[in-house]
């Protein structure tokens, strides 16, 4: 007898050693796919200074684009921030993100809860209730308070909290995303619509000199000194130069659209805006970018708090695999009628431990963990591949502006040769040395060479806005980023 109860504590024993070195199985957690790249020790190339750490004064500045002196422009800008609805969508996802993390906090405190719970029952009479209930119809009264709380042993609930904290800080950076890409667009298409209306401007002006050109040599054919061929020659360029001049005045209505939409206004509200008044000029650059200005840019951030949770989400998963603790404890009334509900003999209370132990899933953990590992490979290769998208736009956008200040000298020395052109022209003129269609051919090729120079201040001006957007520097508001 003693032998078959040794044997069989055993077997108990047994089971019961098998059944915790199931439920404490220890996770395989997949080794990493994508190692994250480390801004610090990127190669810095002729662009970059990885050495840079603060400067007098962060270049651009805040609010840079005040220094383009146009005082409607900074007064679409903070309507736009006040108003837009990319703004307002992008701070409904961080607030949604808060109440999320809250409700992660949550989880790692005590709950309590009360319980009022009336039934009106029938008892039955051959079960364990005697008479007189059993078999008659009574109330059936509990007021209950329930308190429970988890022990969270492996840190379960402090990793979900620290994952739904993380894409806290994502949804803040998507949200800062959202106000650069919104300021940015607002300046390029009040530049589009400053450029459109500059060129309309010399395109009206080179319609006038053409169309005295014109009357020039329709006068020169009356009195016998010209040809209709002259007369044709001249009246051909007017068409394409009409026509231009549409083009140009069609292009800046529709950027002047697209800023009231972008102010979060119907196309219509922009009829109300004046012509641009921009002060255009190319700030300073810097000699050198310091190589940290790439890791203020938001959606760097973004993307490196997003890798950050998915190591907050692989720790949960593992402790998936572990037993778990939790407490919960009672304490009420419970009564059959009202009369006796609130008596001290109608007073429970009680403690309730319960201990969790995971056995077999069918391999759903360990997939759980395997998913976790793979969303954080992912996600490190979006960081990476950000980064770098980072690093050549910024490059792009460096290289044109220093093409652009090449082809600006070369263009600053045609406008001086044809000014002088039409100096000299206008002097013979007015001595009686030449025609006087010459003075006026003088100031079209002049006209046309100021064009080309506003075309390229116009051009540096969008490439210097894309390029402070590269850099994140219109953003002036702490997004938790990684320096």
């Amino acid at each position: 007898m003693n032998y078959l109860h040794g044997t069989y504590l055993r077997r108990h024993l047994a089971l019961g050693l098998t059944l915790l070195l199931t439920a404490c199985a220890l996770p395989h957690l997949p080794a990493p796919q994508v190692q994250r790249l480390d801004l610090a020790k990127m190669p810095t190339g002729e662009l970059f200074d990885a050495q840079a750490k603060t400067l007098a004064q962060e270049w651009p500045g805040a609010n840079w684009w005040r220094q383009l002196g146009d005082e409607q422009l900074d007064q679409l800008i903070t309507q736009a921030l006040r108003q837009s609805p990319s703004l307002h969508l992008a701070a409904a996802r961080v607030s949604a993100a808060a109440a999320r993390a809250g409700s992660e906090r949550a989880a790692l405190r005590p709950q309590l809860d009360a319980a009022v719970q009336p039934s009106y029952e029938h008892f039955t009479a051959d079960e364990f209730i005697p008479p007189p209930y059993g078999g008659n119809t009574y109330w059936d009264n509990q007021v209950l308070l329930e308190s429970r709380f988890d022990l969270d042993l492996w840190g379960r609930h402090h990793a979900l909290l620290a994952a739904a904290l993380d894409r806290l800080h994502v949804r803040t950076a998507e949200s800062a995303q959202a106000r650069q890409v919104l300021i940015s667009a607002i300046l390029s298409s009040y530049l589009q619509w400053a450029w459109a209306d500059a060129r309309a401007t010399t395109f009206q002006a080179l319609l006038a000199t053409q169309q005295q050109l014109l009357a020039l040599a329709e006068k020169r054919l009356r009195v016998g000194l010209g040809t209709a061929l002259d007369v044709n020659d001249v009246a051909a360029t007017l068409p394409p130069l009409q026509k231009a001049l549409a083009r140009e005045r069609a292009a800046g209505r529709r950027q002047r659209d697209q800023i009231a939409l972008l102010c979060g206004l119907p196309p219509a509200a922009g009829e109300a805006l004046h012509p641009p008044t921009l002060h255009v000029s190319v700030l300073p650059l810097p000699a050198k970018i310091p190589l940290r200005w790439l890791g203020r840019r938001p959606d760097v951030i973004a993307a490196r708090w997003q890798v950050e949770a998915d190591t907050q989400d692989i720790g949960a998963a593992k402790t998936a695999f572990y037993p778990d603790l939790s407490l919960s404890a009672f304490a009420g009334y419970q009564a059959l009628g009202f009369s006796q509900l609130f008596s001290n003999s109608a007073h429970l209370y009680g403690v309730l431990p319960a201990l969790s132990l995971p056995l077999f899933d069918g391999g759903a953990r360990q997939a759980h963990l395997s998913a976790a590992a793979a969303r954080r490979d992912a996600d490190v290769a979006r960081y990476n591949d950000t980064l770098l998208h980072a690093l050549q736009e910024a490059c792009d956008h460096w290289v044109t502006l220093q093409s652009l200040q090449v082809e600006h000298a070369a263009a600053d020395h045609a406008l001086v040769l044809a000014r002088q052109e039409e100096d000299l022209a206008q002097r013979g003129q007015r001595a009686g040395l030449i025609a006087a269609s010459r003075p006026l051919q003088a100031t079209g090729r002049r006209l046309q060479r100021s064009e080309e120079i506003a075309d390229l201040d116009f051009a540096a001006m969008q490439d210097q806005v894309l390029l402070i957007r590269d850099l994140g520097g219109m953003q002036a508001q702490d997004v938790g980023r990684h320096d």
